[in-house]
């Protein structure tokens, strides 16, 4: 009788630890849960850390060809965002007009679809005087994946004489029009 007490307790406490460890493992389950839903937060959510300006600029630099005067754009999430500069004789360069042969502006990097290391370039090797308005246009989602995300999109100005300057821009849906900056040429 004794041994079967024994048994009966054994099995017992075996049953507890066995209800023990389920419950932590589904508290880990949960938690894994939510580091991978964390992980899946869109870019602008996720963006919260602190730009790292100079391996922007590096990589602005990088992007397309230069001149005296430089605007690239760069974001890392699905998407067609386009970069605009209107220029001081009121002409647009941009994707559907990305050449000025009176200005000698020109659009030289055209990203259609987004994701990692997606960029745009609009450089003038001697950009005439006067004002530059500088803007984004979420035109539609990536041109292949038919994917429309949404995050922080990185524009740098590149002006001879002068140090780069970062612009950061959320975008977050299609046909979304910002104002980055305006450029003045003295």
């Amino acid at each position: 009788m004794k041994f079967l007490k024994t048994i009966l307790v054994s099995v017992y406490v075996i049953l507890i630890i066995l209800l023990i460890l389920t419950n932590l493992n589904r508290c880990g389950s949960k938690r894994i849960e939510e580091n991978i839903q964390e992980q899946e937060l869109p870019t602008k959510q996720r963006d919260s850390q602190p730009v790292d300006t100079a391996k922007i600029i590096k990589q602005a630099e990088k992007t397309g060809k230069s001149g005296n005067l430089k605007v690239t754009l760069m974001w890392n999430f699905p998407g067609d965002i386009d970069l605009h500069a209107k220029q001081p004789n009121g002409k647009e360069i941009f994707y559907d007009k990305n050449v000025d042969r009176t200005t000698g502006g020109f659009l030289d990097v055209d990203n259609k679809e987004g994701g990692s290391g997606a960029a745009e370039n609009i450089y003038w090797e001697n950009p005439p005087k006067g004002r530059y308005d500088i803007s984004l246009v979420y035109y539609q989602p990536a041109e292949k994946s038919k994917i429309a995300g949404a995050g922080t999109c990185m524009v740098v100005v590149f002006q001879q004489g002068q140090k780069p300057q970062t612009f950061e821009v959320a975008m977050s849906n299609v046909k979304e029009q910002k104002h980055v900056t305006t450029i003045e040429i003295n």
